[in-house]
């Protein structure tokens, strides 16, 4: 099975590692990029990367290291642990295959309820079937408004569209001046 691509910023949301960490692995050819339209995207079966590099804190690798690790993550029955070198030892954790299910449950959810359609509210990305918008879903989930209220605010959006529509506004911010931000003259 093929895994679905999701941005650079997303891959940074769902593994926990900064979004300079996720350039790095990129520029050093860690994980490869794929160029798309307008964007760079990687595959979501890199994330659970992400979250061992991230968590290997001080620890430097070298480029050839951090591709063998690569390796071992993504290779399907791979053994728990991974000898590096004789005296390091990295291991699988529950972290790592809870970023590698986030992942995967991420980009189906996204690809399912998410779109972008130039003739509904001006392409900004909507819950799919409705005219809500994700960035406002994203914002009143932000204040802490609870389930209840939104189920009855929006009876036809299930609580899986509010949960990607969050994850997707955290690493999509909109760009420019914030609404009713006054301009500076």
């Amino acid at each position: 099975m093929s895994s679905a691509f999701i941005t650079r910023s997303e891959a940074s949301e769902l593994s926990g590692a900064s979004s300079t960490a996720v350039k790095k692995a990129v520029d050093e050819k860690i994980i490869p990029a794929k160029r798309f339209r307008s964007g760079s995207y990687i595959e979501a079966d890199d994330v659970p990367v992400l979250a061992v590099l991230s968590q290997l804190g001080g620890v430097r690798l070298a480029a050839t290291s951090k591709r063998q690790l690569r390796s071992w993550l993504r290779r399907h029955g791979a053994p728990a642990e991974f000898h590096l070198t004789p005296v390091l030892v990295v291991r699988r954790t529950d972290e790592v295959e809870q970023a590698r299910r986030r992942a995967e449950r991420y980009a189906r959810l996204r690809d399912r309820w998410i779109v972008r359609d130039p003739h509904i509210k001006a392409g900004e990305p909507v819950i799919k079937g409705s005219r809500v918008g994700v960035y406002t879903l994203a914002a009143r989930l932000e204040r802490g408004e609870s389930p209840s209220v939104l189920d009855e605010d929006f009876p036809h959006i299930p609580a899986e569209a509010r949960e990607v529509a969050a994850h997707y506004a955290r690493a999509n911010p909109r760009r420019g001046r914030p609404k009713g931000a006054p301009s500076v003259r």
